[in-house]
């Protein structure tokens, strides 16, 4: 029993130490994408979303870290299959998918 409760103590408190803290200030009001960008993580080497001014997604994204770039779907920001590009190669034209 005591082996029990230390195992789920131990779960506990390790979901807790993952777990992001709830930004309070950050709003769905100003769109799916500046969320995103203001959940991402800011170390060198991830990738934050690119935003219009209404909060939507820039049809191109690009991962500056690696230089492939890619279409995604403004509203949902997720990739449309066949446009990623690898770096060096001229990125399609992303207002065709749009």
């Amino acid at each position: 029993m005591k082996m029990l409760a230390v195992s789920l103590t131990l779960c506990t408190v390790l979901a807790i130490s993952q777990a992001a803290p709830i930004d309070s200030t950050v709003s769905w009001d100003k769109g799916h994408c500046y969320y995103e960008r203001m959940n991402c993580s800011n170390r060198i080497g991830s990738f934050c979303p690119m935003c219009d001014g209404d909060g939507n997604f820039l049809p191109r994204q690009c991962w500056g870290s690696t230089g492939y770039c890619w279409c995604v779907d403004i509203m949902t920001g997720k990739k449309i299959q066949n446009t990623t590009t690898p770096p060096g190669t001229p990125p399609v034209n992303c207002s065709e998918w749009l």
